[in-house]
């Protein structure tokens, strides 16, 4: 592989989440950074160090690489005016025997919402307006469609940040 072409292919990483500092990235990702790690010198010391059959020997990992199908496991039901999406993911891979390990599963509920901005015609802002607790039975037999991880992409902070603002170092007890 040419030099152009693993710069090009770092270059076009675009990652799922960040966490700690660290970019979360799929495999295929992690591969291309890592090659790219290769290529660049490092800032702190100038050297690389490798094995003798040439692989990078010690690296600076800036990212964490998953299956972003996994990471992004979901289950949705929508009606006209909202959206129910359920996360769980034992619960998602259980719904195919017809037995959920738990009676009841949190679904975040979501809605567009139309503000005095919002253009004639646009749908409106998607907001996290709360979360519903829905039955085994009817997570088994209703929540049979997945949203796409760029889907989940858009709405995996909206759950992150949902909640209250209070930190534990806040907590009144």
């Amino acid at each position: 592989m040419a030099i152009q072409e693993i710069i090009d292919a770092a270059k076009n990483v675009k990652p799922y989440a960040e966490k700690d500092g660290r970019k979360i990235v799929s495999f295929e990702d992690s591969v291309a950074l890592a090659n790219m790690e290769g290529v660049e010198p490092t800032p702190t010391t100038g050297q690389r160090t490798y094995n003798a059959d040439g692989s990078l020997a010690r690296t600076n990992k800036q990212t964490a690489a998953i299956n972003p199908h996994n990471y992004f496991a979901n289950r949705f039901r929508a009606t006209q005016k909202k959206m129910r999406v359920v996360v769980d993911w034992r619960a998602i891979q259980e719904q195919s025997t017809g037995e959920i390990y738990i009676r009841n599963i949190p679904a975040y509920v979501f809605e567009r919402i139309k503000t005095e901005d919002t253009p004639s015609g646009e749908k409106g802002e998607l907001t996290l307006t709360g979360i519903e607790m829905v039955s085994d039975t009817e997570f088994i037999s209703s929540f049979t469609d997945t949203l796409s991880v760029e889907a989940m992409m858009q709405i995996a902070p909206l759950i992150a940040n949902f909640g209250s603002d209070i930190t534990a170092s806040e907590m009144p007890i």
